[in-house]
């Protein structure tokens, strides 16, 4: 990050922050504008192509990179997207559909590993573009059984019908 002198001469050099809270810095919308905004850090690497994954994906967080993916796409389908994963664990079915649509965006998708991704994180984590996929020298992938985390109930043909499309979305999605 660059640190821009603002009209009235001081640098900005800090963040602001307020007790667990996300930290606010300031934004420049160009290059060559003076003018700022303070943001918060998600939005701000939001703006740069840039989305930081750290919590446990569930149906909301999957919905919200979805909706990040497809409007970062619609905004240039040359630029890459930049995708940190961060992440403790992940839902099996709403994690598949941010890899389904991974996987059918036409920019380039770069991603990197920052710390422990856990299950289909890392997953998604491998599902960037052939030759743009990194992780960092302390960051750990763990692979654990998958699947099952929602849970299965009903009748018997139920039960096996919803295993039977469990395996077979995980054998071809892992292979």
């Amino acid at each position: 990050m660059q640190f821009r002198k603002i009209p009235n001469g001081n640098n900005i050099k800090k963040l602001n922050m307020a007790n667990g809270q996300v930290p606010y810095v300031p934004y420049f919308p160009s290059k060559s504008s003076k003018d700022y905004q303070w943001m918060d850090t998600y939005n701000a690497l939001g703006w740069e192509r840039k989305l930081f994954v750290s919590r446990y994906l569930d149906t909301e967080a999957c919905n919200q990179l979805i909706a990040s993916l497809i409007w970062l796409q619609g905004q240039s389908d040359v630029d890459p997207i930049t995708m940190y994963f961060n992440v403790p664990g992940c839902m099996s079915k709403p994690t598949m559909a941010v890899y389904d649509v991974i996987s059918r965006i036409n920019c380039p998708i770069i991603t990197v590993n920052t710390g422990l991704t856990v299950g289909l994180g890392a997953l998604l984590c491998a599902a960037g573009s052939k030759g743009k996929r990194y992780a960092l020298p302390n960051s750990r992938f763990l692979m654990s059984r998958t699947g099952l985390d929602d849970g299965i109930e009903g009748q018997a043909i139920e039960i096996h019908l919803e295993v039977m499309q469990v395996d077979i979305r995980c054998i071809l999605c892992m292979y």
